[in-house]
């Protein structure tokens, strides 16, 4: 019977060994669940945030779009046409009219274009239909063409960025270029 009993306390203690294993397997796949669990849980609040500040510097930079849209049909293109209007009015009692109608022509001009800059600044599509880079080139020629600085643009050959991150930037580029000019006078 001894050996008997010393079996049954083997298996005993083999099935309590079995038990402990199995428990702690169960309770390590436990742990790891909650672990992984806490980790979607985190990388979720981690995307809503993000989420969140991009709204928030969307709105940001909206807003600071339509005060440059401010900004530049005040600054720019009123004076241009309040110049010009009183040009017409100075060429209506000229006598010689045609010095300042071409004078008046010139500004009429120049305000053409800088609406035209500045609504295509302001538009998204051309983004679709061009790169970052040339975007850039692009204001930084229409704001050295205004010579109030000079500026140039170094860069990498490429850049991988999507459509959202490349209006984004170029919308923070222009700001930091608007305030760069504002800060001059």
């Amino acid at each position: 019977m001894d050996s008997l009993s010393e079996q049954v306390g083997i298996i005993l203690v083999a099935c309590v060994f079995f038990l402990a294993v199995a428990v702690g397997i169960v309770a390590l796949f436990l742990f790891y669940q909650k672990r992984q669990l806490q980790f979607i849980h985190e990388k979720k609040e981690l995307n809503n945030r993000f989420q969140r500040e991009l709204l928030h510097t969307k709105m940001e930079v909206q807003e600071e779009a339509l005060a440059h849209v401010g900004r530049e049909l005040h600054d720019n293109i009123g004076q241009l046409l309040s110049s010009s209007k009183l040009l017409v009015s100075v060429a209506e009692t000229s006598a010689e009219p045609r010095e300042t109608l071409s004078v008046v022509s010139r500004a009429l001009s120049d305000t053409i274009g800088q609406v035209r800059a500045l609504s295509k600044s302001l538009n998204t599509d051309w983004l679709e239909k061009f790169d970052l880079l040339t975007h850039l080139r692009t204001e930084i020629g229409r704001l050295n063409n205004r010579n109030f600085f000079s500026i140039e643009l170094q860069h990498p050959e490429e850049l991988a960025l999507s459509r959202d991150q490349q209006i984004m930037l170029f919308r923070m580029v222009q700001e930091c270029l608007q305030n760069a000019q504002g800060n001059r006078f």
